[in-house]
């Protein structure tokens, strides 16, 4: 496998944060796991020139000289896959998009981003401190700006939301004036702190609410179903539909590179949460109406049953690349039956 160093600049990059530090054991299994996944990693029956490698013992990253092979959207799946295993294998976190890594000194620590903007109203977490920017696309980025202090990354609007309500505070204080002043600035700093706190929860909200079903409530007639690694079970119409992937995604269809998925339009809408103590709480999708499939062998059987109803078995995801083209995929599909 080559090194990661080795790898041309303008490589594509994915950023996958562990929840903690992996052990040296650790590190050679899943570096051992990689070695074969690399070896065996193709993209429309062609090589990729890709690497992976682990930084800090805490972070996995995969690149692939696109310029050599175009990754398609398959392929990045099957990457994603690799990174799910190694999950469950050495019973670690990689996909969870609210955990926040920074510096502490010398050591890589990280935390929730409801813990993180507790942090940064403290002080414990300022505008100078590292923090990790996992959004990177390239090797040239991943160099120059994966470890930048807060202020120059999108973490920064974190400092934002203290200042506005710093900002508030004050004047608040200006306007109500008066003797009460000084006994209103022994608890400031405790109500900034949880000022900001109810500010950071409600946008992390908002935030979730956009990436949901326009649906404020979920219809709880619907079927509900669970994210892996639970097993379920749907039925529905099998179709395939041709997306425009890199680089323009569209806008150049003569150059774009074209990708086929599968489709399952169900049979009855769904509602699909998360397992009960997952931290991917952001991700809830009410009245699902159709779904990516992912097959688990050879995609030939799928091609035959397309416009047939079927019954399929596999294992739920939420969307999280630009190849991902509904909010929710099913991976490791089986077709049970043809109805």
């Amino acid at each position: 496998m080559i090194e990661l160093s080795k790898m041309p600049d303008h490589s594509r990059v994915w950023v996958y944060q562990s929840n903690r530090e992996l052990s040296v054991p650790e590190v050679s299994g899943i570096t051992l796991n990689a070695e074969n996944f690399i070896s065996n990693w193709i993209s429309h029956n062609h090589e990729l020139k890709a690497s992976v490698g682990i930084i800090y013992n805490r972070f996995i990253i995969v690149m692939v000289d696109e310029s050599y092979e175009m990754p398609g959207g398959c392929a990045i799946d099957k990457s994603l896959h690799f990174i799910r295993k190694q999950e469950q294998l050495f019973n670690i976190q990689l996909t969870n998009r609210l955990l926040y890594a920074y510096r502490e000194g010398e050591e890589v620590k990280s935390c929730s981003s409801g813990e993180f903007g507790k942090k940064v109203a403290s002080g414990e977490i300022t505008e100078d401190t590292i923090v990790f920017n996992n959004l990177v696309n390239n090797k040239t980025e991943l160099q120059e700006n994966w470890e930048v202090p807060m202020r120059l990354s999108w973490h920064s609007r974190y400092l934002s939301v203290c200042l506005i309500l710093l900002l508030f505070i004050v004047s608040s204080c200006n306007f109500f004036g008066g003797d009460e002043d000084n006994s209103k600035k022994s608890s400031d700093s405790t109500h900034k702190a949880d000022s900001i706190t109810k500010v950071v929860e409600s946008q992390k909200k908002i935030k979730n609410k956009a990436t949901t079903d326009k649906k404020n409530q979920p219809d709880s007639t619907l079927k509900k179903c669970y994210y892996e690694p639970q097993i379920t079970e749907l039925t529905g119409v099998l179709y395939v539909k041709q997306y425009y992937g890199p680089p323009n995604y569209g806008k150049t269809p003569e150059i774009d590179e074209k990708d086929e998925q599968f489709l399952l339009k169900l049979d009855s809408s769904i509602n699909v949460f998360p397992i009960k103590g997952s931290d991917m709480d952001d991700i809830k999708q009410f009245g699902v109406e159709r779904i990516t499939l992912i097959p688990a062998k050879s995609p030939t059987v799928f091609k035959q049953q397309e416009g047939k109803t079927v019954k399929v078995r596999g294992k739920l995801f939420g969307a999280n690349t630009p190849y991902h083209h509904t909010p929710v995929l099913m991976q490791d599909v089986e077709i049970l039956k043809s109805i």
